[in-house]
């Protein structure tokens, strides 16, 4: 199952991605890797607690910053940084998940996207189309099926030669 995929595509050569493996749910938002493949299900926690914990840490530096007149004058000195912190987590600045499994292109915009994040999410799907995902997948595929029966040539499942 799963630890096998992970073997074929540790092994697979000529595929245009450099396949980590597992990584922790710390390493997911650090930049050590570009995408993150999981289940719906563990996927959305993920994603919701990242969530959460930006808009807690988003309150915090709030609170911090209107707690007296000092630290007022320190967020006026620091809003350039700020903003771009704001930007950064903003979800409509990054929206559009991609569902990938599926013959087609599928992105899925977050729940409260407004116009900009829809606009976001849409221009995500017309940049997979364009660089033909779906065509290049079934192609990585299909060169890992190729491997897969190499493989299977050279052994019958039970470690006995293939005749």
């Amino acid at each position: 199952g799963l630890q096998e995929a992970a073997s074929r595509l540790r092994a697979a050569t000529g595929l245009s991605l450099a396949f980590e493996g597992f990584v922790e749910a710390d390493k997911i938002n650090r930049g050590e890797v570009d995408v993150v493949v999981t289940d719906g299900f563990s996927g959305n926690i993920a994603l919701k607690a990242i969530e959460g914990s930006a808009r807690f840490v988003t309150d915090l530096l709030r609170n911090a910053f209107t707690s007296s007149l000092r630290s007022k004058i320190g967020f006026l000195v620091s809003r350039p940084a700020t903003e771009l912190l704001r930007h950064h987590l903003d979800p409509n600045n990054h929206n559009g998940g991609v569902f990938l499994g599926l013959n087609g292109v599928v992105v899925k915009s977050h729940g409260s996207a407004n116009t900009q994040g829809v606009a976001n999410a849409v221009a995500v799907a017309a940049r997979l189309l364009e660089e033909n995902l779906t065509e290049r997948i079934c192609a990585d595929l299909a060169e890992l099926g190729e491997d897969r029966l190499k493989d299977s040539g050279r052994e019958n499942g039970n470690g006995d030669a293939a005749k």
